[in-house]
């Protein structure tokens, strides 16, 4: 702009110059009229040209950095232009891109509110649940104590019975007593399964016989581990009489006697 300006300036001083050159000519000089002019004239005259000339290469030096700013502002107004068509292309695009995302943020809100509302169900129903499961526990707990409190009592009176069973046994020696019992009981079964191998041993002693008068036999029994011998005599009294007499020993050294009559007839 300051070149511009200054090149206005000089092309105006150079215009008022050769202007006011050629009306001094015109004015002063007869039409067959030859100029003739002083050294000094001849210098400045000399002088202006040159500066004509210089001031000239100036303004066209001038003109090519005009002609110059002018491509590269009409360069810079075509990158412009460019610039200004890329971005409103870039807006169509990310309003393009803008709208697909509202629509696509739109529908995943719609999701989300859906499942939100899921999850709201889904979280009452697991608190009723929660709750109810709560206060079950809470039940359990309260008849858990007092089945502690009253096993804790039957423990107690358990303990107490205990305690007076062993006091009782201490003081009657009821250990002792069943041992001797025991002991008993099987002594006198001992000794009757001895007693009963005596009465079989004595019961196979045989009779006389018809033709005989007197007769002598022994026998033999056994039973629960028991066993008996046995020795006895048969006589024939009379005819119709008949006497019998036996004697045994078994096992548990004990004896057994016996003896009988028969009358016949």
């Amino acid at each position: 702009m300051k070149k511009a300006t200054l090149a206005l300036i000089i092309g105006s001083t150079l215009s008022s110059v050769i202007s006011f050159a050629n009306a001094a000519t015109v004015v002063d000089a007869p039409n067959n009229y030859d100029p003739v002019f002083t050294s000094g004239e001849s210098s400045l005259l000399e002088n202006t040209a040159l500066t004509v000339f210089q001031h000239d290469s100036a303004i066209n030096s001038l003109q090519a950095q005009a002609d110059a700013e002018v491509s590269a502002r009409s360069m810079l107004g075509n990158q412009v232009d460019v610039n200004k068509q890329a971005i409103a292309n870039l807006g169509s695009t990310t309003k393009t891109a803008l709208i697909n995302n509202a629509t696509e943020n739109e529908d995943q809100n719609k999701a989300l509110n859906v499942l939100n509302g899921q999850i709201q169900m889904t979280g009452a129903y697991a608190k009723s649940r929660t709750d109810a499961a709560i206060a079950n526990a809470e039940n359990n707990k309260a008849a858990l104590a007092k089945t502690n409190q009253a096993v804790a009592a039957h423990s107690a009176e358990l303990a107490n019975h205990e305690s007076r069973i062993d006091a009782l046994e201490a003081n009657t020696g009821a250990g002792n007593s069943f041992a001797r019992l025991k002991n008993q009981v099987d002594d006198n079964r001992q000794r009757a399964s001895a007693g009963i191998a005596g009465v079989a041993a004595m019961a196979n002693i045989p009779q006389v016989t018809q033709g005989a008068t007197f007769s002598v036999g022994a026998g033999a029994g056994t039973t629960d581990g028991e066993s008996a011998l046995a020795v006895g005599f048969s006589a024939r009294a009379t005819e119709n009489t008949v006497i019998k007499a036996s004697v045994s020993n078994d096992s548990q050294q004990n004896f057994v006697v016996g003896a009988g009559a028969a009358y016949q007839w």
